[in-house]
């Protein structure tokens, strides 16, 4: 099942019908519900969040839900979704995930949605050695607010990959959970991916420290040589 933008009429079918508890279906509804994976007695419910559009100061995002059940899988989005709707489309592709298990369709959607957390961060990384070389040629404030911008970017972009590499810890143990186990050695993969991205995340924001402490030292040395050569004028 694809469910997008319900209203509240329709989350109360999906709780009737799929017996979800109250609390699944206002989660899905809202638009700043948190990264989380819910184990509940007949289904297991996850909850990520798609980059949605990469602005000048901040990351946009937008949730997807996925309910894992007994032979049902139920997806429920907001927006658009580039990633749904172009799975919508390959119509062979469907029908083989299914043919393995309906699982296969979840762990599709969340591993091209941390694909497209890696491609923002390949791009943020590539934006900041280009402003990283220009420092290094002219190390002056104009550079540095080049750099302040971009680690907006870089912190949303951490914060969204540090969640998600949480939620995928939970899908890399063996369980009674709803979700496939032959999805376990998937699920490694795409955490292992997510992990990477937040360390060289972490890697890249370590250096932009490393550049204003530069330009703190910079300016402190070019204020002590100005006290120097008053102090010999006087």
């Amino acid at each position: 099942i694809v469910a997008k933008n319900i209203d509240y009429s329709e989350a109360n079918i999906l709780k009737e019908k799929l017996g979800l508890h109250p609390l699944t279906t206002e989660d899905m509804m809202s638009i700043q519900t948190r990264i989380k994976y819910e184990e509940h007695e007949d289904y297991t419910l996850i909850i990520f969040r798609a980059i949605k559009e990469m602005g000048v100061l901040d990351i946009k995002t937008e949730p997807i839900s996925i309910v894992f059940g007994e032979s049902i899988l139920v997806t429920v989005f907001n927006q658009e979704n580039q990633t749904i709707n172009n799975l919508i489309q390959h119509e062979n592709r469907i029908k083989y995930m299914l043919s393995k298990n309906s699982d296969f369709i979840g762990h599709y959607i969340l591993d091209k949605e941390i694909d497209r957390i890696m491609d923002s961060k390949n791009v943020l990384a590539e934006d900041f050695k280009n402003i990283e070389r220009d420092f290094l040629r002219h190390p002056e404030s104009e550079v540095l607010r080049r750099v302040f911008k971009k680690e907006l970017l870089l912190l949303d972009l951490r914060q969204l990959s540090e969640s998600t590499t949480d939620l995928c810890i939970n899908l890399i143990k063996p369980t009674d959970n709803y979700i496939s186990n032959e999805l376990l050695t998937y699920f490694k993969d795409v955490y292992d991916h997510t992990f990477k991205t937040t360390e060289s995340l972490k890697t890249v924001l370590g250096r932009i420290n490393g550049m204003r402490n530069s330009y703190q030292s910079i300016i402190s040395n070019k204020i002590n040589e100005t006290m120097r050569i008053m102090t010999i004028i006087m």
